[in-house]
């Protein structure tokens, strides 16, 4: 098959943080939709060297890494048409301080419209959450 211009394969990781009993999340201002801390494996960078950079980019914290809790391959359509075939790896870490102390919320350097906070484990807390079957695997 040969990729069309509009559509983008992407390798990301994500950081699975739990801080009392909640998840740490980035999550875009207007409550459109939430997601685990990391982003995108640059080229020709390893996947454990992404998920340090993001978490050190988003957060300012250092992670150990205690396993790899999951990994995904998903197809699906961006609102603005854009499509992607996403393989992402998802890493259950400990960070080396507490990120949203005292259920702190602050801007992710990513963009003005993100903010990082925690969220509630549950699938209340995480209705926007994305992509959606981590939802069911989040550590309880």
């Amino acid at each position: 098959m040969i990729k069309g211009e509009n559509q983008h394969i992407n390798i990301v990781v994500r950081a699975i943080i739990i801080e009392d009993g909640q998840v740490v999340v980035t999550e875009w201002k207007s409550k459109r939709w939430s997601f685990l801390i990391g982003g995108r494996v640059d080229f020709g960078e390893s996947i454990m060297n992404a998920l340090h950079r993001e978490v050190r980019e988003e957060t300012g914290a250092a992670v150990t890494v205690d396993k790899l809790a999951y990994f995904s391959e998903l197809v699906f359509k961006h609102q603005d048409g854009r499509e992607f075939h996403e393989f992402g790896y998802y890493f259950l870490v400990k960070a080396d301080r507490e990120i949203c102390e005292n259920g702190r919320i602050f801007p992710n350097p990513d963009s003005e419209q993100l903010i990082i906070r925690r969220a509630d484990i549950s699938k209340d807390g995480l209705e926007n959450f994305w992509p959606q079957f981590m939802r069911d695997y989040l550590p309880q």
